[in-house]
């Protein structure tokens, strides 16, 4: 994860200095999406915001092993609930760490989540390992494309691999293929297609509305 701040904050906005804010991304995304300057985090950060921003499992900025021991198959071996459990109190701590030690039982964090992002806070504010430190140090939370659940769905493409789950499980062991993403970079063509198919044809990313600078501030309004 890495943090983005002013260093001299305008004065109109010297109350939000030491408001840390956290932005978690969805799925097959990654922190990169949060750094072009129509997406509303430039708005939180020209405020005087401490702006932190994550970077989840399987994301391209976190795919290296501490244990070079550790196999492909048990690096990807986890679930949107571990992540929750996990990840989240890691980032949660690693933000508390860059404030004073006297005031970090009372520093809150205003946290956004994108899609998967919302999941793992969904985890974290529930699962009674995480429940109260997760919430004592929860300012508020910005619920971005809320999902917990995929019983909703409706699209015929993702309702046959819903269906065929055990099929592609089946297929993904036999071949080896245990994790990996889409490139974070948009300028990669691949990444680039499957971002403007699910935008535009089943509507799952939403990074051209409730990312943009501009439904930020109507809201907000």
């Amino acid at each position: 994860m890495f943090r983005v701040h002013l260093d001299i904050v305008p004065f109109k906005y010297r109350a939000n200095k030491n408001r840390p804010v956290l932005i978690v991304h969805g799925l097959t995304d990654c922190s990169s999406s949060y750094l072009n300057k129509k997406v509303f985090t430039w708005y939180l950060i020209n405020r005087g915001f401490d702006v932190w921003f994550g970077n989840s499992r399987g994301s391209c900025f976190v795919n290296n092993k501490i244990n070079e021991n550790l196999g492909e198959r048990d690096l990807y071996d986890y679930s949107f609930t571990e992540m929750g459990q996990y990840d989240v109190p890691a980032f949660f701590n690693k933000v508390l760490s860059h404030y004073p030690e006297k005031s970090r039982k009372t520093q809150k964090i205003i946290y956004f989540g994108h899609s998967q992002g919302t999941s793992q806070m969904f985890v974290a504010l529930s699962d009674p390992k995480t429940k109260e430190f997760i919430r004592a140090h929860t300012e508020i939370f910005f619920a971005l494309s809320p999902i917990a659940y995929l019983t909703k769905i409706s699209h015929s493409i993702l309702l046959w691999a819903s269906d065929k789950e055990s099929a592609l499980d089946f297929a993904s062991k036999v071949m080896h293929v245990w994790g990996g993403g889409l490139d974070c970079n948009i300028t990669v063509p691949l990444w680039r297609y499957m971002s403007y198919w699910m935008k535009k044809e089943i509507k799952f990313m939403c990074d051209s509305t409730d990312h943009s600078i501009r439904f930020f501030t109507r809201r907000m309004a």
